[in-house]
């Protein structure tokens, strides 16, 4: 009887831990810009633009629309309890095009608690029918994510798309002073 209270007791406690964890939602805090600019750009004239919702003077981050055409959708989210020192939030922007599959490009975008916009590299995930995985980065805030560590990682989805598995690629040791603060991401800036 005893072990019955403390698997219990154990069960509850992991329940707790998981449920502090969490992930990231739907943010209406930020939008996105689509410009056409007249500078030579790698991947084409446009250009998405990252603002707040409440000041949209100063762009916060930049990054290309590949294919213009094929554009779909672009979402994005936040995450506010990263746990990660010196960052306030994560903010993730997926960029979705279709053709015979859907391809997203992920940006990820860490704000400081001065206000000011890391970069991290973009991720590409493709999905078809059947899709059941992503890569994406996992933080100390999120389920499977590891303390100080911000984890690029394949992560596994059953039927009801909850996670079940996270494979590491890449664990980068957070330590803020070895990132450039920049929102402007893959070479696009307004000096060239």
């Amino acid at each position: 009887m005893k072990m019955k209270h403390l698997f219990t007791l154990l069960l509850l406690c992991f329940s707790g831990i998981l449920l502090q964890a969490q992930s990231f939602r739907e943010s209406d805090s930020y939008t996105i810009k689509k410009t056409l600019t007249d500078k030579p750009f790698e991947y084409g004239p446009y250009v998405f633009q990252l603002y707040e919702v409440e000041d949209r003077t100063i762009a916060l981050a930049r990054f290309a629309v590949t294919e213009p055409e094929l554009l779909e959708s672009v979402r994005i989210s936040t995450l506010e309890d990263v746990q990660l020192e010196g960052v306030a939030e994560a903010i993730r922007v997926e960029v979705e095009y279709l053709s015979c599959c859907s391809q997203v490009q992920v940006h990820y975008f860490l704000r400081t608690d001065d206000h000011k916009l890391i970069t991290l590299p973009r991720l590409t995930n493709v999905y078809c029918e059947d899709t059941s995985q992503d890569l994406r980065y996992t933080f100390p805030g999120e389920p499977y994510g590891e303390e100080g560590l911000i984890i690029k990682g394949i992560h596994t989805y059953n039927e009801t798309q909850e996670i079940i598995d996270v494979v590491p690629q890449l664990s980068i040791a957070w330590n803020d002073d070895r990132f450039e603060h920049t929102g402007i991401a893959y070479g696009f800036n307004d000096e060239e």
